[in-house]
């Protein structure tokens, strides 16, 4: 993906008021949505902020990583939309593990480094970052 539209599409990234959002079902995690133009992410932390689960859903494509089980790749049942009046609702219809993030790493490099993340948030998702296993764009 063109570098400069990536950046520009990540731009339109806002963070949603959490009271506008579905609880969590396990009480030990706050869920934080951003959402932009045909570009999501729904990031889980525990109540001390550890990381323990986020989806990137940009277009058709999903990319999920947990504590548990590290990267998978999904295909989105839609295309990115807000979590409307019934709360998140899964990004991903399709999941399987990967070693390969087909562009997706350059999409959450560019979310870490341009998205409106507090630094707390961003220093844990450099960490997530870090651990891609391919950074290709391709």
């Amino acid at each position: 993906m063109n570098p400069q539209l990536l950046v520009g599409m990540v731009s339109t990234l806002r963070e949603i008021d959490p009271r506008y959002l579905k609880p969590p079902e396990r009480a030990d995690l706050k869920v934080r949505y951003f959402r932009g133009q045909a570009i999501e992410l729904h990031v889980w932390q525990t109540l001390d902020g550890t990381l323990d689960h986020f989806q990137l859903v940009v277009g058709g494509q999903a990319l999920i990583w947990s504590q548990r089980r590290g990267f998978l790749l999904g295909v989105a049942e839609q295309d990115p939309r807000g979590p409307g009046s019934t709360g998140m609702l899964p990004a991903a219809e399709i999941i399987f593990a990967t070693t390969e993030v087909k562009g997706m790493g350059q999409v959450l490099a560019a979310v870490v480094e341009h998205g409106p993340l507090d630094e707390d948030l961003r220093r844990r998702m450099r960490t997530v970052l870090s651990l891609l296993p391919d950074r290709s764009p391709h």
